[in-house]
């Protein structure tokens, strides 16, 4: 006979096995190959997309499929799973007939009854609460299956607009590493407009008639290598080390006096409660209560222990870089060639950020201000 654990380590694969189903699926469906064919890094972006979504569609099937009608009904197998052989047959009436209306197992398990009454089976609680388990676990499957279909197909509409947006961004990029370019999809949860294409392609056609922004920009995405910092050309080591500590159970110095319950450093002074019959009941006292005025040894403790050091590097060390911070004037003043150096230039930065997993923010500003993440999902 299932348990209630039995039941719900059985709801979890079944849970388990028509997930997996799903994102084989996804992941031969021909537009996904393509992409996933053509760049490695695409391949570990739409894998890693897809393993996200997986974790939160587990969430949600095993919440938002068992509705209020299953719920009761699970707990009325649970109830009649903990039932004794007596009990079962004096309450199993009593819990068919509230299946009534709530489950399509009521008329199978009113005809098990019936026929139990006929011919009394001792082993028929085991026997119910198996088909009882066999339906419970179907109508769970059934419901998941429809709520994952549901998720299944959102995903797929995401995936395809993402593909577009992902194919239509690197036919405008001219510049970058292919190897890099999976950081492409985290940006193209926002589909593409003909007029957001056109844009861009203005902007490589500037800086293709400009190639001095070009070289500031690179100028720019390199800078921070070219600081002249001795402490940066040094590369940490860890190294094993004769070190010194001061300790108190070292006793090379007297450094004062405490209260404790040492009797061989004790002070001559808390010898006298001893010398009277009346007093070295608080002597005694003092001892047990750690109180006894004595000597504060400390020295130093000698031992190995690993440390931290800086060694010279035999080459430059890369250094982290930040983000970029764009900031863009948007007033009047700005309109002609002003206003296309400055977006061109936003848009050079953009292509080193990407190079360079960096962050991108660009800020326009004129009477008021507004800020994008020119690298977040919808940059």
């Amino acid at each position: 006979m299932f348990s209630p654990d039995s039941l719900q380590l059985g709801l979890l694969l079944t849970e388990s096995n028509i997930l997996e189903s799903a994102v084989n699926d996804l992941l031969v469906k021909p537009e996904i190959l393509l992409l996933t064919d053509a760049s490695p890094a695409a391949k570990a972006a739409v894998r890693q997309h897809i393993r996200k979504w997986r974790h939160s569609v587990k969430r949600k099937l095993s919440t938002d499929c068992i509705t209020e009608s299953l719920q009761f009904e699970m707990s009325l197998y649970q109830e009649a799973v903990s039932l004794s052989h007596g009990e079962f047959d004096e309450a199993s009436k009593t819990i068919i007939k509230q299946l009534e209306g709530r489950s399509h197992f009521y008329l199978e398990a009113r005809r098990l009854l019936d026929r139990n009454d006929k011919n009394h089976n001792p082993m028929f609680q085991e026997y119910f609460c198996d088909k009882w388990h066999q339906h419970l676990t179907a109508s769970i499957q059934k419901a998941q299956k429809k709520e994952l279909a549901l998720h299944k197909e959102k995903l797929l509409n995401e995936l395809y607009q993402r593909i577009e947006t992902f194919k239509t961004i690197e036919e405008v990029r001219d510049v970058g590493d292919p190897s890099k370019s999976g950081r492409l999809w985290d940006m193209s949860a926002a589909r593409m407009t003909k007029g957001d294409v056109k844009l861009l392609k203005r902007f490589i056609r500037f800086l293709s008639d400009n190639p001095e922004l070009r070289e500031i920009a690179d100028k720019l995405g390199r800078m921070a290598n070219e600081t002249d910092d001795p402490s940066l050309h040094r590369s940490p080591a860890e190294e094993l080390r004769l070190v010194e500590e001061k300790s108190d159970q070292v006793a090379d110095d007297i450094v004062g006096v405490h209260q404790s319950d040492h009797l061989d450093k004790m002070i001559p002074a808390e010898a006298l409660f001893l010398a009277e019959p009346e007093l070295d009941v608080l002597f005694y006292k003092n001892f047990a209560d750690k109180r006894l005025m004595t000597y504060r040894m400390q020295g130093a403790n000698r031992k190995l222990r690993k440390v931290k050091a800086f060694q010279p590097a035999n080459r430059e060390v890369e250094i982290d870089k930040g983000p970029f911070l764009v900031c863009v004037d948007a007033s009047g003043s700005m309109n002609g060639f002003p206003e296309q150096a400055a977006k061109a230039m936003a848009y050079a930065l953009l292509d080193i950020a990407l190079e360079e997993n960096r962050e991108c923010v660009v800020t326009l500003f004129s009477t008021d201000h507004i800020s994008y993440e020119l690298t977040g999902d919808r940059g």
